[in-house]
C-alpha cells in the first residue's frame, strides 16, 4: 500500500509556516536597517516552499511545471532581497548605489520574464518529463544556459 502523499508533505508545511512566522516577526521590526528586507526574503521563501509543495501534490506535467515555475518567482525574489538585506544591515557604503540596485532588481525581472514565456523559446528549461514514483512523480528537466547564468548571478 503506497503511503498517503499528505504525510511527506507534512515538513514543508512546517517550513513554509516557519517562514511565514519569520516574515511577521522581521516586518514588525522593519524600522531596524535591513529587516525590511529579510522580511521580504521570507515572503519570497514562502512562496518558494508553497509552489513546491503543490508541485509534488500534482499530478499532470503541465500543472507540475506551472508551480515549478512559481518557486523561480520565491528564488528572484530571494536573490534580490537577501543581497539588500546584508548591504543596509551591514551599513555597507554599496547600499545607497543605485547602480547595485538596478542590477538586482534587473537581471531577476528578465529572468523571470524568460520563466515566464519559456514556452516560447526554451531558454530556462525544456525537455520537461515526469518520472513515476512513490508517493509523487518527479519532474525533471534539462537546466539551459540561462538557468546557470542567474545561479551564478545569485551566488
Amino acid at each position: 500500500m503506497l503511503a498517503n502523499p499528505y504525510t511527506f508533505v507534512m515538513p514543508y508545511v512546517a517550513s513554509l509556516l516557519v517562514s511565514l512566522v519569520v516574515m511577521v516577526i522581521a516586518w514588525t521590526r522593519r524600522q531596524v536597517p535591513g529587516v525590511r528586507d529579510y522580511a521580504l526574503v521570507s515572503s519570497f521563501q514562502a512562496i518558494s516552499i508553497f509552489g513546491y509543495i503543490f508541485e509534488l501534490l500534482s499530478d499532470d506535467l503541465a500543472a507540475k511545471i506551472f508551480w515549478d515555475d512559481l518557486q523561480w518567482l520565491g528564488f528572484s525574489g530571494i536573490v534580490v532581497f537577501f543581497a539588500l538585506f546584508a548591504l543596509r544591515f551591514s551599513q555597507h557604503p554599496l547600499r545607497e548605489d543605485r547602480r547595485l540596485q538596478v542590477v538586482l532588481y534587473v537581471v531577476p525581472l528578465v529572468f523571470l520574464a524568460l520563466v515566464a514565456t519559456n514556452g516560447a523559446h526554451g531558454l530556462v528549461h525544456h525537455d520537461e518529463v515526469l518520472i513515476p514514483g512513490s508517493p509523487f512523480s518527479i519532474l525533471d528537466y534539462a537546466f539551459t544556459p540561462t538557468v546557470w547564468g542567474f545561479a551564478i548571478f545569485s551566488y
